[in-house]
């Protein structure tokens, strides 16, 4: 069971600005993130300045994924995960990942299952490379109706590549809460 937490806010990244000009530079910002190859983690902290909060919506091993989900990334047995990273009080970004369990180092595994990290943080010591891949729509609906909020321009999907092979396929939505000035003038969307 998972404990209870304070509410955040849940707000789509390109929510309605005060000004053209602040519009655009959204719109930028967005751009950018979608783009990166890095750590969303990391990224997170950097933009907020501080260790960013896991809320693990719902976790299960399974051996039960969207066909899609499979072919992208064969295994036998899966970690699935749906998670939030907040900060100063509102969402910055929802993920769906599936991890394929066959062979998953113990430690890593534990790290996983326990629920307390993110993923950024578990991969810290291990090579891993990005594989853009297009949105799978199973994933994103998956994520979408545990968290609420749909927001397909503001989404992308990755595999993560170690050397074993393909460990990890992630779907996420950044949020209004990436902003350094955090979500502007739209009320919050989604489930709390």
């Amino acid at each position: 069971m998972l404990p209870t937490m304070a509410p955040v806010r849940r707000t789509p990244f390109l929510a309605p600005c005060t000004t053209p000009e602040a519009q655009a530079l959204a719109a930028r910002r967005l751009a950018l993130l979608l783009a990166q190859d890095g750590s969303p983690t990391r990224l997170c902290e950097r933009l907020l300045g501080a260790p960013v909060y896991l809320r693990l919506v719902r976790q299960r091993e399974t051996r039960e994924v969207p066909g899609v989900i499979r072919a992208l990334l064969p295994a036998t047995a899966y970690i699935e995960r749906i998670s939030t990273k907040e900060g100063a009080g509102q969402v910055m970004m929802d993920a769906i990942a599936y991890i394929a369990a066959d062979d998953l180092p113990a430690t890593l595994r534990a790290g996983l299952l326990a629920g307390c990290l993110p993923m950024g943080h578990l991969l810290g010591g291990h090579w891993v490379r990005r594989v853009p891949l297009a949105p799978p729509d199973e994933a994103f609906g998956l994520l979408w109706e545990a968290v609420g909020c749909p927001d397909a321009g503001a989404s992308r999907a990755y595999r993560l590549d170690t050397a074993q092979g393909p460990r990890m396929l992630i779907a996420e939505t950044f949020r209004a809460g990436m902003e350094p000035a955090g979500a502007g003038a739209a009320p919050p969307c989604g489930k709390r």
